[in-house]
C-alpha cells in the first residue's frame, strides 16, 4: 500500500513541477491531469489484481482457521467513531476548499 501512496505523490509532484517553469495553459494542465488520473487508475487495478492473485488464502473463506478468524473480526473502532471521523474530515476539507476559492 505504501508503494501506491508513493506513486500518487510522485504524480502530484510531477503535475506541480510542470506548472512551475512557465505559464501553463488551462487545457494543457487539464489534459495532463486526465492522463495522470488514468495512469493512477491503471496502476491501482494492476495492484489489486496482483493482491487478489497472490493472496488467495486470505480471501478463501473455507480454509481460514477459527482462531485466526476471531483475531481478524474485531474492528479497530466502532461505527459511530468512524462516522464522526469521516464527518470531521469532510468538514475540514470543505472549509479548506472554500477558503482557497
Amino acid at each position: 500500500m505504501r508503494v501506491l501512496l508513493l506513486i500518487s505523490m510522485t504524480g502530484l509532484i510531477v503535475l506541480t513541477a510542470t506548472e512551475l517553469p512557465g505559464k501553463p495553459t488551462p487545457f494543457g494542465v487539464l489534459r495532463q491531469s486526465w492522463g495522470m488520473s488514468i495512469v493512477f487508475v491503471l496502476v491501482y487495478l494492476c495492484w489489486l489484481m496482483f493482491q487478489l492473485r497472490t493472496h488467495k488464502i486470505l480471501f478463501n473463506e473455507t480454509e481460514i482457521d477459527e482462531d485466526r478468524m476471531d483475531e481478524r473480526s474485531a474492528p479497530a473502532c466502532s461505527l459511530i467513531i468512524a462516522v464522526i471521523a469521516l464527518v470531521f474530515a469532510t468538514t475540514l476539507v470543505g472549509f479548506n476548499t472554500f477558503r482557497n476559492l
